[in-house]
């Protein structure tokens, strides 16, 4: 995803290069795509950050010893799901290119019966209001769940 994210940077700035912290992860489709773009390619880890007296980022040192002067920079994340408690209960997690994430249904509903996850922790793309609505959602759920639990008879 970090060529997307150039893709992206590079609407704001003509100043953008992509430093290729880990060459082999960056896939022959992302290295077209920035060659497209007409972003250059660093292949050198970073190995250090200069920065100025007041604190501002002046320089990304690499691997090499080259110094590549910089304002600032921007580093893919990889979410989690904070899901220890979801594990214990025999949960599994889920994979994605931008992290891990607990799998549920359009209810909010996951594999383990009577267990749901919200917002991030199975939405790695949800934004505030989307994740507080999952919250939202997973409530009715689980009022009607309740509800319908008295209607079984044993």
């Amino acid at each position: 995803m970090s060529a997307h994210q150039a893709m992206m940077f590079q609407q704001l700035s003509s100043k953008i290069t992509f430093i290729n912290h880990a060459p082999s992860e960056l896939s022959e489709e992302g290295a077209a795509l920035l060659a497209d773009l007409g972003i250059p390619v660093v292949n050198h880890a970073i190995q250090d950050l200069e920065f100025g007296q007041s604190g501002q980022l002046k320089a990304a040192k690499l691997d090499n010893g080259e110094r590549l002067q910089a304002q600032s920079l921007i580093v893919a994340s990889r979410m989690n799901a904070n899901a220890d408690l979801y594990l214990s209960l025999g949960g599994e997690l889920s994979e994605h290119p931008l992290g891990t994430f607990i799998k549920a249904n359009e209810t909010c509903a996951t594999e383990v019966p009577g267990v749901y996850a919200v917002g991030n922790g199975s939405n790695l793309g949800a934004m505030v209001m989307a994740a507080a609505a999952s919250g939202t959602l997973a409530g009715a759920a689980i009022n009607a769940d309740l509800l319908n639990s008295k209607l079984v008879k044993p």
